[in-house]
């Protein structure tokens, strides 16, 4: 039996939803760049689009899409400093391995 050292997850959808929080970050940042959005409509407008879409979405109505973004993106990650959402039942599942688990953040994909 061969011994297994690491295993590698792409957490976002797997082990956590960042979705929500997400689009609570985005309906912040537009709101602070004069375009007033509620988080409901940002899950309506953003959820499940790759992130070009919502830049093009931004650019179309004469946004700064890239400070946008960014804005966003530092409210996200201030808010994953406080706590991170896992998927309900992730814990369970990761227990079940012979390795101890740690997570390492990388910066998101904007592209």
């Amino acid at each position: 039996m061969r011994h297994i050292e690491a295993i590698l997850f792409d957490c976002d959808g797997v082990l956590l939803d960042s979705e929500p929080m997400g689009c609570g970050a985005l309906a912040q940042a537009l709101t602070a760049a004069g375009y007033p959005m509620t988080i409901d409509e940002a899950r309506a407008v953003f959820s499940g689009n790759a992130a070009h879409d919502s830049r093009d979405w931004m650019a179309a109505r004469g946004l700064l899409a890239d400070e946008i973004v960014r804005e966003s993106d530092r409210l996200l990650f201030e808010q994953f400093d406080q706590h991170v959402p896992l998927i309900p039942g992730i814990e369970r599942i990761m227990s079940g391995f012979p390795c101890r688990w740690r997570s390492a953040r990388t910066p998101q994909s904007s592209g």
